[in-house]
């Protein structure tokens, strides 16, 4: 048998089934050619409703055995964990219950006296690593008569603090992100060895804020949208060991952390108006992702979720503000207040009657033609966007721009071209030698830069920088734009040979660097009404093998932007998002990721090496390093001009996708349903023959 048989016969499954849409929608769209085109949409909605049929059906099928099938379950101490572990109980299922505290857990064992369920308290704290070490060697004993864990329930969550970014520091957010982010980190590592003995699950409370960034909700929004991108990443590498990943999406529930006492005054009429009482649909998810032959890969929980978050996800930006800044309105305001959120975004709102009176004006039209009408509207706007992005704003001279991360890289060009054009630039640089370097290139140049000192994972470097900035602005009115560039690509390998350091070292500066920046010269920028650039990735929308650190810091970044986007529009201020794919940066050198891998190697227990195997490392090397230097866009001026377009543009754009392979894979990728989404990389992985773990072998 063939290597590339082997690793086709390990990744074909379930999924895969998602690829028949692929060629099916384009020849049903050719079958339906000649009849009406509201009989064609009819078809493909009874398709759709046979889908929900057929899904419906199967999830109803459950595993055999349950009683020799246990689980660990975080959080238990109350709310859903607490609920959970019960209807376990009840089902006679062995559950291994992470509490919190003593107290939580005597309540537990006192409530589940009686149920025939096998109960075991473990006390956990999930932000600690030595809590969830000791958890983890017991467990090791504990469920060797189970043969392992059948699943890992991240459930354990925090609200945290919750009011406009304004108000916050860096240390709220951290502070939510250690038990919702890296606790789930924390957990997952120590104790999924114990799953892959059972081909188990990994089943994680995410929430319906991973897809859409509301006002007041920052650090809970950024911490969820990196559990998301985590549960990207490992859900491509455990299928390797017969590992499936779930994730739960709920709107806001009536649970102990969503308790109008624990919410900020301010929040208190509507999140009472909001929560939805019924918790059991959470309890009802969380067992079927534990128990059924079918369970979904995602979970969209709650009218909420389901009817606004869920389809606001899918939108363009412009249009998601613009219902946002509408539904803002509802409550008893003010109509000056009302009027100052009004900005050309509502002009998507026409979107929304304007579809169905196309479809009623092309009802007896042929079903082709139809859809080419449709198709024709996005080449209109596309044409219409193309001829608005060339007006520029005025006066760049007085527009004084503050960059970060302008050693090298995009920082380094992006600061050349601005003092080109003559805008005053002030360039963060780490370090001494990167300023002088930038000094002596811009020197005759006819744009005043200077250079600070400045690292982004500081607290007080970043205070200095405020403080010098804050005189030096004085004649500039203010910041017209603060660039958060800075970033670094950190460890990249499987998440096994990982740690939470590396994945805290990444998010120190890709994420918690950003809020730093942000909040310490936002208040620069509203004196301007200017704008707050960042970059992202296209990592920020999937999730790619080996890139767990990555992932997580730039979810974590376009979830912090999607919350200040909402907060600054108050202020005047636009929020822009670059979300590059793979470009020829010194971080993506291939001497450099060469470098990172072996660093890594050598530090990974020799178990670990002998799971994986030195072939299949020595193998991931090479084709990773060859693959970027391949597929790596030398073209970096594209990433140059899309930072330069988003501060001078009088219509610059909220999202830039930059590169091809953003443009035309992963930008449509993440917009797929998920199971279709791993089936298109499992093909591609069989495709270039992607190494396989020497275990999976």
């Amino acid at each position: 048998m063939t290597f590339a048989t082997v690793s086709s016969d390990l990744r074909i499954n379930s999924g895969l089934l998602w690829l028949t849409v692929i060629p099916g929608l384009p020849l049903l769209v050719y079958l339906l050619r000649d009849v009406s085109f509201i009989v064609g949409l009819l078809v493909f909605a009874l398709l759709l409703v046979l889908y929900i049929v057929i899904q419906r059906f199967t999830s109803g099928i459950d595993l055999d055995d349950l009683e020799k099938r246990a689980v660990f379950i975080t959080g238990c101490d109350t709310g859903f964990g607490n609920l959970l572990a019960l209807k376990c109980l009840g089902r006679g299922i062995p559950v291994f219950a992470g509490c919190l505290t003593e107290q939580g857990a005597e309540d537990l064992r006192t409530a589940a006296k009686n149920l025939p369920g096998y109960l075991d308290t473990v006390l956990v704290n999930v932000a600690s690593t030595e809590s969830v070490a000791a958890a983890a060697k017991y467990l090791d004993e504990a469920t060797a008569k189970y043969g392992g864990l059948h699943a890992i329930v991240n459930n354990a969550g925090v609200f945290g603090s919750t009011f406009f970014d304004d108000f916050l520091n860096v240390e709220q957010y951290k502070e939510i992100a250690e038990v919702n982010t890296f606790g789930v980190i924390r957990v997952t590592q120590a104790m999924k060895h114990l799953v892959k003995q059972t081909r188990g699950r990994v089943v994680t409370m995410s929430s319906a804020a991973a897809r859409v960034g509301a006002i007041n909700m920052g650090p809970y929004t950024m911490s969820k949208f990196a559990v998301s991108g985590y549960c990207e990443v490992i859900r491509q590498e455990l299928k390797y060991f017969g590992v499936s990943v779930h994730v739960l999406e709920p709107g806001i529930f009536n649970t102990p952390m969503a308790a109008v006492q624990n919410i900020n005054a301010w929040l208190l009429r509507s999140i009472g108006k909001q929560t939805n009482p019924n918790v059991n649909v959470v309890v009802d998810a969380y067992f079927h992702a534990i128990t059924s032959r079918f369970p979904h890969l995602r979970y969209q929980l709650g009218p909420d979720c389901q009817f606004l978050y869920l389809p606001l996800s899918y939108m363009p930006t412009g249009l998601r503000d613009a219902i946002f800044t509408v539904l803002e309105m509802f409550p008893n305001e003010d109509p000056a207040a009302m009027d100052s959120r009004l900005n050309c975004g509502l002009l998507w709102l026409a979107v929304i009657p304007g579809m169905p009176l196309l479809v009623l004006l092309l009802r007896d039209v042929p079903f082709i033609w139809g859809v080419a009408v449709f198709a024709a509207l996005p080449v209109l706007y596309l044409a219409v966007q193309r001829a608005l992005k060339h007006i520029e704003i005025e006066h760049l001279e007085k527009r004084a721009v503050f960059i970060t991360g302008c050693d090298t890289g995009f920082g380094n060009l992006l600061a050349l071209k601005c003092a080109r054009r003559g805008m005053p630039v002030f360039a963060g640089c780490l370090t001494k030698q990167g300023a002088e370097d930038l000094l002596g290139a811009t020197a005759s140049l006819p744009g005043k830069v200077e250079t600070i000192l400045l690292d982004v994972a500081s607290d007080k470097s970043v205070a200095a920088a405020a403080k010098y900035l804050e005189i030096a602005t004085e004649k500039y009115g203010g910041l017209h734009a603060v660039v958060n560039n800075a970033g670094i690509m950190g460890a990249t390998f499987f998440d096994d040979l990982l740690n939470v350091d590396q994945y805290k070292e990444v998010v120190e500066i890709n994420t918690f660097g950003v809020i730093r920046v942000t909040q310490a010269l936002k208040h620069l920028v509203k004196k301007t009404r200017g704008r707050i650039v960042t970059i992202s990735s296209a990592s920020g929308r999937l999730g790619f093998i080996g890139m767990g650190p990555y992932t997580v810091s730039k979810h974590a970044v376009s979830g912090y932007c999607e919350v200040i986007r909402q907060e600054l529009k108050y202020f005047g201020v636009s929020v822009h998002i670059l979300e590059p794919g793979v470009f020829k940066t010194p971080m993506a050198a291939e001497c450099n990721v060469k470098a990172r891998l072996d660093s890594l190697w050598e530090k990974v227990p020799s178990s670990t090496k002998e799971e994986y195997g030195e072939c299949f490392f020595q193998k991931c090397r090479g084709q990773l390093a060859k693959g970027i230097g391949m597929f790596a866009d030398p073209r970096v001026d594209v990433v140059v001009d899309a930072y330069f377009h988003a501060l001078t543009a009088r219509f610059p754009n909220l999202r830039y996708q930059l590169g091809l392979d953003c443009q035309f894979m992963m930008m449509p990728m993440s917009c797929l349903p998920t199971g279709l989404r791993d089936a298109l990389f499992t093909v591609g992985e069989v495709i270039f023959k992607v190494p396989v773990p020497k275990c999976a072998q």
